[in-house]
C-alpha cells in the first residue's frame, strides 16, 4: 500500500546523496523535491549534531524546541533518535508556515467583512506602536487578539482533533471502551448556541469581556497535546497583523461567498483570498 510513510522513505533514500553533500540539486520534478528535502535535513542534522554536543547545563540554558527535544528521554532513558529529532523539526516548520498563512487569511477575510474592523485594528496599531513598531507591545493590541481569536473560533484551522481513550468512558448514553479513536469537532464546539451566544456572528468584542474555558474554545487542540507552538504562532500572527493594516488597505474583489473546505490537514478559505491591495506607507 502507497502511506505517508512509504512516501517519506523514498524521498528520503533518493535525497541520500544531496544529504550527505555529494552533488547538487536536480531538476527532474520527483528527484528535486527529493534533494530538496535531502538538504534541509542536512541543515537539520547539523544543529543536531551540535546541539548534542553542548553540555547539559549548556542545553538546559537555551530555550529552543530543538534544545528541549535532545534533552528529552524515553521512560526507559533512551533519547530520541536523529531522524525522529528531524521528522519532528520538519513538521514544526512545515505545520507552523501552512497553518499560520491559512489562519492569517482567515483573520483578514473576517475582518474585511466586518465593517469597521480593519481600521479599529488600525488605529489600535497606531495608539500602541507610535511612529515606531516595538515586538515587545505586541501584547498591547487587545483588540487585534480579539479580531484573531474570534476568527480562529468561528474557522479553526484544524476542524477536529484525534483521541485515543485510555479507558472507558461514557459520552451521553454511549460507553466507549478504552483504546477508542474519537474525533471532537472544534468546528461545531465553537459554534455551539449553548456555549456562544449568536455563535454564527463575527463579534470581537465578545474576547474582550474574559477568558472562555479550554473546553469552549481550543483552536490550538488542548490537553497534554495541546499544540506546542502556540504561543510563538499567536506573536507570529500579530507581529505580521500589525504590519499589515499599518503599512497597507484591502478591498474585497470578489462577491462569492467565502466558506471553509477541506485542504489536506487545514480548512483554508474556498476562493482564496481575492483582494485589491494598496500600499499606504512603509
Amino acid at each position: 500500500l502507497l502511506s505517508g510513510r512509504r512516501i517519506h522513505d523514498l524521498l528520503r533514500s533518493r535525497g541520500e546523496a544531496v544529504r550527505r553533500g555529494r552533488r547538487g540539486v536536480s531538476r527532474w520534478p520527483l528527484q528535486s523535491i527529493a534533494d530538496h528535502l535531502g538538504a534541509i535535513e542536512a541543515i537539520m542534522l547539523e544543529e543536531i549534531e551540535r546541539c548534542r554536543g553542548l553540555s547539559d547545563e549548556a542545553r538546559e540554558a537555551r530555550s529552543d524546541i530543538l534544545a528541549m527535544l535532545v534533552g528529552a528521554r524515553f521512560e526507559d532513558g533512551t533519547a530520541l533518535s536523529d531522524r525522529s529529532l528531524c521528522d519532528q523539526l520538519l513538521t514544526f516548520v512545515i505545520a507552523g508556515q501552512e497553518t499560520a498563512a491559512n489562519a492569517l487569511a482567515w483573520v483578514l477575510c473576517s475582518a474585511l467583512q466586518s465593517a469597521g474592523t480593519f481600521e479599529r485594528m488600525r488605529a489600535e496599531v497606531e495608539q500602541v506602536m507610535g511612529d515606531g513598531f516595538d515586538p515587545e507591545r505586541i501584547k498591547e493590541l487587545h483588540f487585534m487578539g480579539a479580531v484573531m481569536n474570534e476568527s480562529l473560533r468561528l474557522y479553526p484551522i484544524p476542524m477536529s482533533v484525534i483521541r485515543q481513550l485510555k479507558q472507558e468512558t461514557r459520552f451521553g448514553a454511549h460507553v466507549l471502551p478504552a483504546g477508542t479513536i474519537v474525533v471532537p469537532c472544534t468546528y461545531l464546539i465553537q459554534r455551539d448556541e449553548r456555549v456562544w451566544s449568536d455563535p454564527a456572528e463575527f463579534r470581537p468584542d465578545r474576547f474582550l469581556s474574559g477568558k472562555h474555558s479550554v473546553y469552549e474554545f481550543h483552536p490550538f487542540g488542548t490537553s497534554a497535546w495541546r499544540c506546542i507552538g502556540v504561543h510563538l504562532a499567536e506573536y507570529m500572527m500579530k507581529v505580521v497583523l500589525a504590519r499589515i493594516v499599518r503599512q497597507m488597505s484591502f478591498e474585497l474583489i470578489s462577491s462569492k461567498p467565502i466558506r471553509p473546505v477541506g485542504n489536506g490537514f487545514n480548512a483554508t478559505p474556498s476562493e482564496g483570498l481575492p483582494v485589491k491591495v494598496k500600499r499606504l506607507h512603509a
